[in-house]
Formats: structure tokens, C-alpha cells, sequence
């Protein structure tokens, strides 16, 4: 919808497989957003290796985290929105 968050973008060599996936904000409560992979994008616009998400309501100021598992493991990265 519109508005939204911001688009954020995941890129790895070749394809991966998520089971699980999260957005949170700076107090650490998880976010509504949509979720875009290769598997699941309409349009066939999303590449293999490439992930994307983006909160269904603009995110306020403050450290946002992402939180992604990848087969056994863990990736988390922090985002700042100002």
C-alpha cells in the first residue's frame, strides 16, 4: 500500500532458501511487511539470490533490524532511518 516503508534489498551469489523472516523496529517489536522472492514475485522481476522487503506503513526515526534464516543459519542487518 501507500504509503510505505522503505525498500530493503538483500543480494547473495546464488539462490537462497528462507523459512523465516522479520523487520523489526528500534524497540525490537516486530513489523507488518511484505515479503518478495523469486519464488513468490508475480511479475518475475526479482532475480535468484535476491530478497526484499518493505513495512506496510512508513517506519519511524531510529535502528530498524532485519532478521532473516537461511537454512541452519542466522543473518540480521541494521538500517537507520532518520
Amino acid at each position: 500500500g501507500w504509503p510505505s516503508g522503505p525498500v530493503v534489498t538483500a543480494m547473495f551469489p546464488s539462490a537462497v532458501q528462507v523459512s523465516q523472516h522479520q523487520l523489526l523496529d528500534p524497540d525490537g517489536k516486530e513489523l507488518p511487511h511484505v515479503w518478495i522472492e523469486p519464488a513468490n514475485d508475480k511479475n518475475k522481476l526479482i532475480p535468484a539470490g535476491t530478497l526484499t522487503l518493505y513495512a506496510h506503513q512508513p517506519l519511524q526515526p531510529g535502528w530498524h533490524t532485519v532478521r532473516i534464516l537461511v537454512g541452519q543459519g542466522k543473518l540480521e542487518w541494521r538500517f537507520r532511518v532518520q
